[in-house]
């Protein structure tokens, strides 16, 4: 602690020493614990008791350093958990996996216990290998009863050293047993404090999420185990895990009890029942609701397990398709998933997404260290096994059998269907060049390519007609309409100039917008436009669409301006342009416009110009400016000005006698204040949210909306539409006494 006090205040020593002294009486100074250092010191003395136990094959001793390992890691468990539950299965993921973190304690831990196994490995006893097998999946269920992802996530990949120990053991006795090990141990314990928990205890929404995380980590490791067993071609071991996870959660089924949650909607819905009655079960519904979303999440993530391995076999074979051992793999594999199409490509759907690909990890099984370039694409090669299954599906089904089936439909599946990736080249790819696939499909199967394909436009449309439903019962986000309005003022601000050389260089601007104003007529958009891109989410982006609107104002705005300046100019040749700037009276009061094209064309090549980015030139800090023209020792200021229409205009103005612009209230008579934004009167109303607006537009319809059909296909059409109104009012007072010239370049 550190106090700090002016010695100006005491001009007697002794009594700066006495408060020195009561200070150092307030706070009692001692060493901080270090949990770091005390692991470590337990660590390294109990490691090397254990090497000599195990080399001694001290079996008894062994056991007594087992349990002093299991204190230390749940004297850590109690450390991290001392203010709350532990790591969540997201933060011990990214703490695992992150370079700078994760915790010491538990890599010495870790990496001790492997040392050990190793060692135990070697005495080739049964007993004390099976002590030290245990220790790690002994440390994970301690974590699981904590709640604490990251020491389980830590211990729990042991299951996979035990299977690659086994495959380099000669002995085929202690072989066997750590293939069992390593499949069993991590079964049992998912199965007693993880499946049990779920199916008995009352468990919060927060508990029950985390035991289904903790479950989900299991079909990690297993996956792991399947890859490895490929990897080591173990086709025996491969069909043991795969029966082992298919197994995980057997008992695991609330949407079949008797009170499920269909059940209880039931009585909700038709039972005579008390307030009280009513409030029990809508409680029950709630948690019954949630344990079976829990069960859903499990089975949809070993779906995804099981069609990623095997999406990542059929690539192996289609680069091997000679090879029977890897067709072993692949065949075994096909009996985990369901025999219908439908329920086959809801499991797709929920697989083909790059987030699923990354939980799985399913991108580092392509990376080698072989020196050669591989390429990943997990999310074609899903699609690819999705084509072969199902067309294998389709193979026994007659066309008309075919034509009764209902695809799951999702956006993404559309998206497909339209062939923005790799599904629709696949399916032409077996039909044109089928003998390249004949080694995973029957000839029956390649001839349900056309169906196939048609149920898949089929599900397209049905995703299209539920969208185009969505859209017309969905509300507009008043979250979006402000985020529309600020990018159109934006744009606009950015995009204008010729208000900002009114107000800058010609001082002759206006501000009247706080001013009630007789003039009608307005300046802006009066346009109906798509209504989705008000929604907060869609599967079409509508990015930055306000950006649009303040563009096409402002560029609307200065064309206006312009044909309203240039239609009382003087028209001139280009011989005649420097003999034009001579007639006016004072050189400071030149101004030169050029529009688009002609900045560039008249400029160019002229000597007497000077654009903006030169050195040791005057910048104007005005929008627009392009430089100046150097005429009889005097700069003209020369402005880069847009218009919709005319590219090769120059205009040369006096300034003195360009007039004003004066900016007007957009509000007309009846409009709120409300709806001002800035300069801007602005109005976005959906037609399915106000029946006034709806029934305007019905009674007198614009020609475009009568193309459309009757009444009632208007209206249909006019339920998916904004109509967007975005006004200004400003006027242009232009002297009697203007001047200026106008030139129109070849």
């Amino acid at each position: 602690t550190l106090v700090c006090i002016d010695k100006k205040l005491f001009k007697d020593t002794s009594k700066l020493e006495e408060l020195s002294a009561l200070i150092n009486h307030a706070f009692l100074i001692k060493p901080a614990d270090n949990f770091a250092e005390e692991v470590r010191y337990e660590i390294s003395g109990a490691k090397d008791q254990f090497i000599s136990a195990i080399e001694n094959k001290q079996l008894g001793k062994t056991e007594e350093l087992v349990s002093l390992y299991i204190k230390l890691a749940e004297g850590f468990l109690e450390h991290i958990t001392k203010c709350g539950s532990g790591y969540s299965a997201e933060q011990a993921r990214k703490e695992r996996h992150s370079f700078f973190a994760g915790w010491e304690q538990v890599r010495w831990l870790s990496s001790d216990i492997r040392d050990l196994f190793e060692k135990a490995m070697q005495s080739h006893d049964r007993e004390i290998i099976r002590n030290v097998a245990y220790l790690p999946i002994a440390i994970a269920r301690r974590a699981i009863e904590k709640q604490d992802h990251y020491l389980f996530q830590e211990f729990i990949w042991f299951a996979e050293f035990l299977y690659l120990s086994a495959v380099k053991e000669e002995d085929d006795d202690l072989k066997k047993f750590l293939i069992d090990r390593s499949w069993r141990y991590l079964k049992e314990i998912c199965d007693v404090y993880v499946e049990a928990k779920l199916r008995k205890s009352a468990l919060d929404r927060e508990q029950m999420e985390s035991l289904k995380d903790f479950g989900v980590h299991f079909f990690v490791i297993f996956q792991n185990l399947l890859k490895k067993a490929f990897d080591n071609r173990d086709i025996e071991s491969f069909g043991v895990f795969k029966n082992a996870v298919q197994k995980l959660f057997d008992h695991f089924k609330p949407s079949e009890s008797v009170r499920n949650a269909q059940d209880i909607k039931w009585r909700l819905e038709k039972m005579q029942l008390t307030e009280e009655q009513k409030n029990d079960l809508s409680i029950q519904l709630s948690r019954q609701e949630a344990i079976e979303q829990i069960e859903q999440n499990i089975n949809i993530r070993r779906s995804q397990m099981f069609f990623g391995l095997a999406s990542w076999l059929l690539d192996q074979l289609l680069h091997n398709k000679t090879d029977e051992e890897i067709r072993q793999f692949y065949d075994s594999v096909q009996t985990t998933f369901p025999q219908k199409i439908e329920d086959f490509t809801d499991i797709f759907l929920k697989t083909h997404s790059f987030d699923v690909e990354d939980f799985w990890g399913w991108n580092w099984w392509e990376m080698r260290a072989d020196g050669e370039v591989h390429t990943i694409q997990i999310i074609e090669k899903l699609e690819r096994f999705y084509a072969i299954k199902s067309l294998t599906l389709l193979a026994g089904k007659t066309n008309e059998e075919i034509g009764k089936i209902e695809l799951p439909h999702t956006r993404d599946l559309a998206y497909l269907a339209e062939g923005t990736r790799d599904l629709i080249k696949v399916l032409y790819d077996i039909k044109t060049n089928s003998d390249n696939w004949k080694f995973v499909l029957s000839e029956n199967a390649i001839s349900k390519v056309n169906v196939f394909k048609k149920l898949l436009d089929k599900a397209k449309e049905a995703q299209e007609q539920e969208e185009v439903k969505l859209k017309k019962k969905q509300a507009i986000s008043q979250k979006r309409v402000r985020e529309f309005k600020k990018e159109v003022l934006k744009t606009f601000y950015e995009g204008e100039n010729m208000r900002d050389i009114f107000a800058k260089h010609f001082n002759a601007y206006e501000d009247k917008t706080k001013d009630e104003t007789d003039k009608k007529e307005r300046f802006g958009i009066n346009i109906v436009d798509d209504k989705a891109s008000f929604f907060d989410e869609w599967h079409v982006h509508y990015v930055g669409w306000g950006e649009n609107y303040g563009r096409d104002l402002a560029s609307g705005e200065k064309s206006y301006l312009l044909d309203d300046i240039a239609k009382d100019c003087e028209e001139i040749t280009k011989k005649e342009f420097e003999t034009t700037l001579a007639k006016i009276e004072n050189p400071n009061d030149i101004v030169i416009f050029a529009t688009n094209i002609a900045f560039w064309r008249f400029f160019e090549d002229s000597k007497s110009f000077k654009p903006k980015w030169h050195r040791d030139i005057k910048k104007l800090e005005i929008k627009g400016f392009g430089g100046w023209y150097e005429f009889n020792g005097q700069s003209i200021p020369v402005f880069e000005t847009y218009h919709r229409k005319i590219d090769k205009q120059i205009l040369i103005l006096n300034k003195s006698k360009i007039g004003q612009l004066v900016q007007l209230s957009p509000l007309n008579e009846g409009e709120k204040v409300e709806s001002v934004e800035d300069i801007f009167y602005m109005d976005i109303k959906a037609f399915s949210e106000n029946e006034e607006l709806m029934e305007g537009f019905i009674k007198k319809p614009p020609e475009w909306l009568k193309k459309i059909g009757n009444e009632e296909k208007q209206r249909e059409h006019l339920r998916e539409c904004v109509r967007i109104q975005i006004f200004e009012r400003f006027e242009y007072n232009k002297p009697e006494d203007f001047e200026g010239y106008k030139l129109l370049l070849n």
